[in-house]
């Protein structure tokens, strides 16, 4: 009866010092519940702790695209249970990625994996023609723009705050006049392309279009005697 006594306080001791020395990353979360994902925002997860453990260095880890953590992406690192990441440029658009917390020392410990990741990546990109042109040309803007789902567009004509016509527009390929001063140089105008896909994310593109000056006609008669019929607006005779 003793030797069974005996064996019952080793056998409950060691579950004890089992259940103290448990360490464990639970309950991965975002601050803000959400499935779709922008390149380049800013976003916490937030994790819980269980057992001692000690001083971490956690990683946030992003899997491939097909959800793999092979070759994990390294989001952040962090001794917090609240770390901010960023999506990285070199991600690529896709609804299959998983992000999960891994602490790798002193020993390996993985949190749930939060599945079904969908990251996107709006990107702004148009060109236009023809350029340096003379005034009153029609310029056309061609968009080549890129994002998940339906795209909306800004386009802004006077960012430079020099007139155009119009100021801003919704258009996917607007065509534009642009209205310059008199002189004899070439005129810029800067133009901003603001996409916003279906996942709220956002990009920009700059460019400068050139459109030439109009050129100012100047005409000087400073010999009126021997000219007396050339004559200004109203009439009289011109000076210059």
């Amino acid at each position: 009866m003793a030797l069974h006594k005996y064996i019952l306080l080793v056998l409950i001791n060691c579950f004890l010092v089992i259940e103290l020395n448990a360490q464990s990353i639970s309950n991965p979360r975002f601050s803000a519940p959400r499935t779709n994902f922008c390149i380049g925002v800013n976003y916490t997860i937030l994790f819980d702790t269980i057992g001692p453990i000690g001083n971490p260095n956690f990683e946030v880890q992003l899997s491939s695209s097909s959800g793999s953590f092979a070759s994990p992406i390294i989001l952040a690192n962090s001794s917090s249970t609240s770390i901010n990441f960023a999506l990285p440029n070199s991600v690529i658009s896709s609804f299959n990625y998983a992000i999960r917390v891994v602490r790798n020392s002193p020993t390996l410990i993985i949190s749930d994996t939060l599945k079904n990741i969908k990251i996107s990546k709006a990107q702004a990109n148009f060109s236009f023609s023809p350029n340096n042109a003379c005034p009153g040309t029609n310029v056309s803007f061609t968009n080549s723009s890129t994002g998940t789902g339906k795209l909306n567009y800004n386009w802004v004509f006077n960012r430079n705050y020099v007139f155009g016509s119009p100021a801003a527009r919704i258009d996917t390929n607007p065509v534009v006049t642009f209205n310059p001063f008199f002189g004899g140089a070439t005129q810029t105008y800067g133009v901003r392309l603001i996409v916003t896909d279906s996942f709220g994310c956002i990009d920009s593109l700059n460019a400068n279009v050139g459109v030439k000056q109009r050129p100012l006609a100047l005409v000087s008669d400073s010999n009126i005697f021997a000219y007396p019929e050339f004559s200004n607006c109203q009439g009289n005779p011109s000076t210059s």
